[in-house]
Parts: C-alpha cells; sequence; structure tokens
C-alpha cells in the first residue's frame, strides 16, 4: 500500500554538537564524539555535570511551534536519569530512567523509551501544544535531580548523549 506522511523538519540546528555555542550549557561540561553510538561510530557525546549547586542542563530557543515532538538517544554513565523539558518549566516534561529503561516520570505529553543497543535507549516525549519555545535536558544520578527546577551538587556524574531531533506538529 501507499505510505503517506508529512515531511518532518529537525528544528535542532546542531542535533549532534552538543558542544557548539549553539547550546547554552548551565553546569554541564560536554566530551563531543566521546563514545560510541548506537549507529557503531564515536560520535555521541558523553554529558558531566559540575560541582556548582544548580541545574544540570544544556537548552536552546527553537521558537513559537504549536506542538514538538522530541527524541534523542541517551545510556546510562554515572548518571541514570534523563530529563526533556519543552517549555523550560514544570509544566511539560518526561524523564527516563537509563538503567530501568523506564519513563520514570511525565507530565503534559506522551513519552517513550525503547531500549536499541549496548545500553542505548531511544527517548521519546511529544506535545501537542506548546507554551514555550524550549529543547532543553537536563541530567541526575537521581530522578529528582533531573526534574525541571531541581538544584543539586554535581560530582562529575555522566549520561552519553546522541541524534537529537525536535519536530514541529506531532501528527
Amino acid at each position: 500500500g501507499l505510505l503517506i506522511e508529512r515531511s518532518r523538519t529537525n528544528l535542532v540546528q546542531r542535533s549532534a554538537e552538543i558542544d557548539n555555542a549553539y547550546w547554552t550549557k548551565d553546569n554541564l561540561t560536554i566530551s563531543a564524539n566521546a563514545v560510541t553510538s548506537p549507529d557503531g561510530t564515536t560520535n555521541a557525546d558523553t554529558l558531566t555535570d559540575n560541582s556548582t549547586n544548580g541545574e544540570h542542563r544544556f537548552y536552546a530557543n527553537l521558537g513559537a511551534a504549536t506542538g514538538r515532538s522530541h527524541s534523542f538517544f541517551a545510556k546510562a554513565g554515572t548518571a541514570s536519569f534523563i530529563d526533556v523539558t519543552a517549555t523550560g518549566d514544570t509544566s511539560c516534561y518526561a524523564t527516563f530512567n537509563l538503567s530501568t529503561g523506564a519513563v520514570a516520570a511525565s507530565l503534559g505529553g506522551t513519552a517513550s523509551i525503547v531500549p536499541i543497543n549496548n545500553g542505548w535507549y531511544r527517548c521519546k516525549f511529544e506535545k501537542t501544544t506548546v507554551s514555550g519555545p524550549w529543547a532543553m535536558i537536563r541530567i541526575g544520578t537521581t530522578q529528582a535531580q533531573a526534574l525541571p527546577g531541581a538544584t543539586y551538587v554535581g560530582t562529575g556524574s555522566t549520561v552519553h548523549f546522541w541524534g537529537y531531533q525536535v519536530e514541529a506538529s506531532a501528527f
């Protein structure tokens, strides 16, 4: 049969270059091309929290949109939790446990996590209406630390990250 789908565009300009100045980083160091990604090449980044008491995250302002679908690949390092936030506040987020492969928390949208290979997971969060323009990723060693607005003193904990995709207009 014929498959008809709308074309999609990644709203993230530097989806494979999290170390680029396009992304704002708070209390987080990005080591580019540090580990092997799900496609078998060494092009995944390592996110490392620093010893500052604050949120440990990176983000970009994508502009206004009526709906967004966020997806990325992540793997536990010494930290197990990663959070994606679509609005920049506590009203629209999903937190993923990279040790158990489960959605740890979700609010304001639909979240899913699927195992890929070698400890990697594809994490997805979809929101049909968005009040804010953000694409934001947080890490933490506990679920509470990864939640929007949560602060903690980092210890050099790591999460591996690859292939951030943000698409407008879920369907």
